[in-house]
């Protein structure tokens, strides 16, 4: 059994949880919480906890994953994280992951923060662009007379200005490129070095994961 079952497991889309997990101070605290007689509201927040922060939930990797699960949890999606629940979202993560997952999911925002970067400088280089020939169209049906000419230059000075901004993004845009590509080599070197972590964690001859997880136990339940 791994780490992370040794809190609870989902089975059948039901969270079934260890009597060991009651005595963690953050779950326990959530499980008192809960007034309900049959602990409905614990076994939700467990639901949801594993919904949000385990690598294998069906929402894990996506945007709105906090919403998501909120809906299928709660059926609503303006669910507040409780200081406990968030308590308790914290622990699970740290107990179910290791630093080098960690620094891999970190790796991953940052390199998704940095694609996103460079899809909006694309949308807003193709605007400026759009813009720089609808005033390029424009100043062709333009004749000579004056009001025209100073139409035409009032257009020129815009195109210019409009082309000095594309450029300035294009620039950076440019420098983006290579950084996304080391960023994704990184990640692959990274991944690697997870998928040996999280083999490590789902062993079971891990004997001194769990070790270390017994005398985590301990402590919580002592301190």
């Amino acid at each position: 059994m791994n780490l992370s079952a040794r809190l609870f497991q989902i089975i059948d889309e039901e969270p079934v949880y260890c009597p060991i997990l009651i005595n963690i101070k953050c779950f326990k605290e959530l499980y008192l919480l809960d007034t309900t007689e049959d602990k409905s509201k614990y076994a939700q927040h467990l639901l949801y906890i594993w919904y949000t922060c385990d690598p294998n939930s069906p929402y894990f990797n996506s945007e709105d994953k906090f919403v998501e699960a909120s809906i299928e949890v709660y059926g609503k999606n303006d669910k507040a994280l409780t200081k406990q629940l968030k308590k308790c979202m914290d622990e699970y993560t740290k107990r179910q992951s290791t630093p080098m997952i960690r620094a891999y999911e970190r790796a991953m925002r940052i390199s998704d923060q940095t694609e996103e970067s460079l899809n909006k400088n694309k949308k807003q280089i193709a605007e400026w662009q759009r813009l720089i020939d609808d005033s390029t169209g424009l100043m062709e049906t333009l004749g000579k007379n004056p009001e025209d000419i100073a139409t035409r230059i009032e257009l020129m000075e815009r195109i210019i200005d409009l082309e000095s901004k594309k450029l300035k993004y294009q620039s950076e845009t440019a420098k983006l490129i290579p950084q996304i590509n080391t960023q994704v080599r990184e990640m692959l070197d990274l991944k690697k070095e997870v998928d040996k972590d999280r083999m490590q964690l789902d062993s079971n001859d891990n004997k001194e994961a769990i070790s270390n997880y017994i005398i985590d136990e301990f402590i919580d339940r002592h301190s």
